[in-house]
């Protein structure tokens, strides 16, 4: 049997009850486990970094379509 999924608010009413401290902790352990929310907060936290997370997204992108040899597998979730 599959989980049920949350959803927004029921995320939102989980959040509302959690400590400051909790929702540091929630987020910090967010940054460790996945790329994506360390290069979210990267951006956030310093506008400046556009570009070069850009850059390292566009590589990719360009890697799984457009391979230097061969041909792309197009896969639009590669993690």
């Amino acid at each position: 049997m599959t989980q049920p999924k949350i959803n927004l608010t029921q995320l939102k009413q989980y959040l509302k009850e959690r400590s400051q401290a909790e929702l540091i902790a929630d987020i910090a352990e967010l940054v460790k486990r996945f790329p994506g929310v360390k290069d979210y907060y990267q951006f956030k936290l310093d506008p400046q970094a556009e570009t070069e997370i850009a850059t390292k997204y566009k590589k990719t992108i360009a890697d799984e379509f457009f391979p230097a040899r061969g041909f792309g597998k197009a896969r639009l979730f590669w993690y």
